[in-house]
């Protein structure tokens, strides 16, 4: 006899109306007979965890009947979920697989899995930007940082100076080619364009173009830190 063994779908919750979650459901093997079961949405309330998405709010509880025709092997149930512009964690939805007809029940305990990618997070990216050296004193090397879209409240991300010890022969040296700085850079609501300053060291020493690594970390509000690893990089153009 077949087992009936739901899986996992996922699905982008938007901003707004409904989507379609869709969770997959196969059989072990193909059936002469129908088979069918019966299915539904399932909130574990008792100790459930937080990331369990809520019905009613983040989906409409759904229940009804899968049906596999004799010879098929996969179906799929459907599950509107409820777009918001709230940033939030990934959510789960349970679906629960019971009363078979001419098949038994199979995978974990007969359950299913739907997961609701939260899409209202924005994106800190880091950018790269170079200056030349000068011959003395010091001048402002200006990084651009951007989010990738305006946020309802405030944004913040802290970003200091890195040096990676035998990391590269043209790293740029802390206290020698530029001041080591930290700092916080703050996005106000519907801001999505901000810079960071590195003061870069000028002298008269003949030595190839170096780099400054520069990381972010540390998000707050509905921002999350993209990039490569969340480095940006600033270059100093040797002029001499």
């Amino acid at each position: 006899m077949p087992a009936v063994v739901p899986g996992a779908g996922s699905v982008a919750e938007g901003n707004a109306g409904t989507t379609n979650l869709v969770v997959p459901v196969s059989l072990t093997f193909p059936s002469t007979s129908a088979v069918s079961a019966r299915w539904s949405t399932e909130f574990i309330s008792h100790g459930s965890a937080i990331d369990e998405a809520q019905p009613d709010v983040d989906y409409t509880p759904v229940s009804g009947a899968v049906s596999f025709a004799p010879g098929t092997t996969t179906a799929t149930v459907t599950i509107p979920v409820h777009g918001d512009t709230i940033p939030e964690g990934d959510e789960y939805v349970v679906v629960a697989f019971g009363s078979p007809v001419s098949a038994t029940i199979g995978g974990f305990y007969g359950l299913g899995f739907g997961t609701i990618t939260n899409d209202d997070f924005a994106v800190v990216d880091p950018g790269g930007a170079s200056i030349p050296e000068g011959q003395a004193g010091t001048s402002d090397l200006e990084l651009p940082v951007t989010l990738s879209k305006p946020a309802a409240v405030p944004v913040t991300v802290q970003w200091n100076t890195l040096f990676v010890e035998g990391a590269s022969a043209v790293q740029a040296t802390p206290g020698v080619d530029y001041t080591p700085a930290s700092g916080t850079v703050a996005f106000a609501p519907g801001e999505t364009a901000k810079t960071v300053t590195i003061s870069v060291i000028g002298d008269q020493e003949v030595e190839p173009g170096q780099w400054i690594v520069v990381s972010f970390h540390t998000p707050t509000g509905p921002g999350r830190v993209g990039g490569y690893y969340g480095f940006g990089f600033g270059f100093i153009a040797n002029d001499d």
